[in-house]
């Protein structure tokens, strides 16, 4: 955000050097030295200072001056969408990162009930291995097992750390800032009638609310502006201008004596730049093609705009029941679960299945967290893409 405010800045600093050709210019130039001068045979020598100050302004430029001041403004309009839209970017990774982090402590999690049930699993089959009851050969195969998942789980710690190290860095916390151990993806909603509603409301009016179809449009408009200033640019220009000029030479040698002039000028200037070697039509030409390109790639723009929100809507609608498959899963998963408990108190069950089923709820827990993980990718997708004003309410 801090780069979109430089560009921001950038641009109100272009929009005023753009802004500036109609406006009043002040110009002053000194000129002293030692001055040798041979005029209609007469020679002199002398120290010579000059000076003149003029002051100019525009009367008529065929309207090439306005459309640089347009064109300026425009600059700062793009600069500011980009600002909305580089903001909606970052709420969009912001969600997509804190749900990878929680999500990656979740298979964590899972993985360290699957360390602990191996780890019995082994004591277990070293005492088989002491009674004959398995060969060696197996219990080295139990142990590889073991060992690839204590790896897995160490590769998780460090994903778990670069996921909540990625999220701290783009949220702006410090290490001393602790995240929410105990936050969780809530479980989803099934209906989405409100959002299908704001997706159609926003796609039926794209050329007015869409920041990516706006900012489009200015480069349009500016290329409109630089098309009118290089049609206008070879015909003749009108300015007011106002010079004074002082003109002081001390002989120090020669036949002439010194020499001192005044000039005091108030009028109008007309300046004609007749030919140009084909540059000015070169740069109409351009600006005709950059038009009708921008023109191509607006229309086109509005299309992706509204098929992208129309798949993300359907996409999610996929998620919504992938996900309800999940959560069934899960919910099986704990219904096992307490009514082991419930068998392990009366004997029925023993500990070690009571560690078989924990585990199996951690697993069908840390599919549901995909699924709601990837729903709530989608949902801020879909929001960040419908540029809402809830999220930019934040940038102010």
């Amino acid at each position: 955000m801090d780069l979109q405010d430089m560009l921001v800045t950038q641009g109100e600093a272009r929009s005023t050097q753009l802004s500036s050709g109609d406006a009043i210019k002040l110009s002053a130039n000194v000129d002293a030295g030692y001055q040798i001068q041979r005029s209609g045979g007469v020679d002199s020598e002398g120290v010579n200072l000059r000076y003149n100050v003029s002051a100019r302004k525009s009367i008529y430029h065929w309207g090439a001056l306005e459309a640089d001041h347009d064109s300026g403004l425009l600059g700062v309009e793009f600069a500011k969408y980009g600002r909305k839209i580089g903001f909606l970017n970052l709420y969009q990774s912001l969600v997509g990162k804190f749900a990878d982090y929680v999500v990656i402590r979740q298979q964590e999690k899972d993985q360290l009930l699957s360390l602990e049930l191996f780890k019995a699993d082994l004591e277990l089959f070293k005492d088989q291995v002491e009674r004959g009851e398995m060969s060696s050969s197996k219990f080295a195969q139990e142990e590889v097992k073991y060992d690839r998942a204590k790896l897995a789980y160490e590769s998780l710690k460090i994903r778990l750390e670069r996921a909540e190290s990625a999220f701290r860095t783009q949220a702006g916390l410090e290490n001393s800032e602790s995240l929410l151990s105990e936050v969780d993806l809530q479980p989803i909603p099934a209906d989405i009638s409100l959002i299908e509603a704001q997706v159609n409301a926003f796609i039926a009016d794209i050329e007015s609310v869409s920041l990516d179809y706006l900012q489009k449009k200015t480069r349009l408009d500016q290329a409109d502006l630089a098309l009118r200033r290089n049609t206008v640019n070879n015909r003749p220009k009108l300015d007011g201008l106002v010079r004074f000029r002082q003109d002081n030479e001390t002989i120090a040698t020669g036949d002439r004596s010194n020499l001192d002039l005044q000039e005091t000028f108030a009028g109008v200037q007309f300046s004609w730049n007749i030919y140009d070697g084909g540059s000015t039509r070169g740069a109409v030409l351009s600006s005709m093609q950059s038009k009708r390109q921008l023109e191509r790639e607006l229309v086109i723009l509005r299309d992706k705009i509204e098929s992208d929100l129309r798949f993300m809507v359907e996409d999610l609608k996929i998620l919504i029941q992938q996900n309800q498959l999940d959560e069934q899963d899960y919910v099986w998963a704990t219904g096992g679960y307490n009514q082991g408990l419930v068998d392990v108190k009366e004997g029925r069950v023993s500990e070690k299945e009571l560690r078989v089923l924990r585990r199996g709820v951690e697993v069908q827990k840390t599919k549901a967290f995909i699924s709601r993980a990837r729903y709530y990718k989608a949902l801020a997708s879909i929001h960040a893409a419908m540029e809402s004003p809830a999220i930019l309410s934040y940038l102010e």
